[in-house]
């Protein structure tokens, strides 16, 4: 894949992560998270075979839809999200801003071991650590277990680059559908009297 365009995608990845750490409402963050699959799949077709990258395009997809139409038949797509902390939003793009510069710090650490593509390591760094955020950070259902997808896929961005194997891709694959299905049951799912939503 040509550099210039793996450096742009690494930039709209951070700016997806970006905006599903500032978003409040769901329905935004079920659009970044949308737009995050686009980026995250460029920079793993450094790694794999464009075939292989853009199976997991369509299983990201397949897994956002199906949240979004959980959240539209259950919980409702208007109620917000609301993190604990102190100016969660300020804290939110210093993390961001943190997370960059770690990964760039981390391209030459990492480059002793293995050698992965500095815009993928970056971006698996700002993945993880973004989902820590978004469950780390909030007490509502929807953040948390969107940022385990998010933890999820930068784990799989910084270990497709180690191994590139199609058993992997399946249960990569796998994992993230069963992880979409889960999610979208649990959205789905009536709200009990004095459950929290």
């Amino acid at each position: 894949m040509n550099s210039l365009l793996s450096w742009i995608a690494l930039a709209v990845l951070i700016l997806s992560c970006g905006g599903l750490l500032l978003a409040r409402q769901r329905q935004w963050r079920v659009a970044w998270l949308f737009l995050l699959y686009i980026p995250f799949t460029l920079l793993l077709s450094q790694s794999w075979p464009l075939s292989m990258a853009l199976l997991r395009l369509i299983t990201g997809w397949i897994v956002t839809t199906s949240i979004a139409i959980a959240l539209q038949s259950g919980r409702g797509l208007q109620e917000r999200d609301h993190p604990f902390g102190p100016d969660t939003s300020f804290f939110y793009i210093q993390g961001l801003v943190l997370l960059v510069v770690i990964g760039i710090g981390a391209t030459r650490a990492f480059s002793i071991l293995i050698t992965p593509p500095a815009p993928s390591l970056i971006g698996s760094i700002v993945l993880l650590g973004s989902g820590i955020f978004l469950f780390g950070f909030n007490t509502a259902t929807f953040p948390y277990l969107s940022g385990i997808l998010v933890f999820v896929n930068g784990f799989e961005l910084l270990y497709a680059s180690v191994e590139s194997s199609s058993f992997l891709l399946f249960l990569l694959t796998a994992l993230n559908l069963l992880a979409g299905l889960a999610i979208s049951h649990h959205l789905a799912s009536p709200v009990a009297k004095g459950d929290e939503p």
